[in-house]
């Protein structure tokens, strides 16, 4: 785990609930979603057929009643808790990063799982 990029969410302004946080990290690991890099949404050939993969922050908008045109997606409001540097985006930065073969959310969580949370 990259200590710097651990600051940044141990600090990170408290925006979840424990329950919210829950849901999403369950929901990253239930198998449902597979991972998607680059884009909230990505078409990707996993064992030859064409699969909707998602990028955490999806996830969680999809927990939350989606992205609807005209509205904050429900995920910047966390993401916007977790700046670093120069308004860079960390989470799905971090999403892109190392990316686990299986899509399995696994890079991020363990970051997730140190977001605080309001109550």
């Amino acid at each position: 785990m990259n200590k710097k990029y651990k600051e940044v969410f141990v600090n990170a302004e408290p925006v979840l609930t424990k329950e919210d946080k829950a849901q999403w990290i369950g929901a990253l690991r239930s198998g449902k979603y597979k991972q998607g890099f680059e884009v909230f949404v990505e078409e990707a050939k996993i064992d030859g057929k064409e699969t909707e993969c998602l990028c955490c922050l999806e996830v969680y908008n999809v927990l939350h009643g989606g992205r609807n045109a005209g509205t904050t997606p429900p995920s910047n409001v966390v993401n916007q808790s977790v700046l670093f540097g120069y308004k860079a985006n960390l989470i799905p930065h971090i999403n892109d990063e190392n990316r686990p073969e299986a899509r399995d959310y696994s890079n991020i969580i363990p970051y997730l799982e140190l977001l605080p949370t309001i109550d």
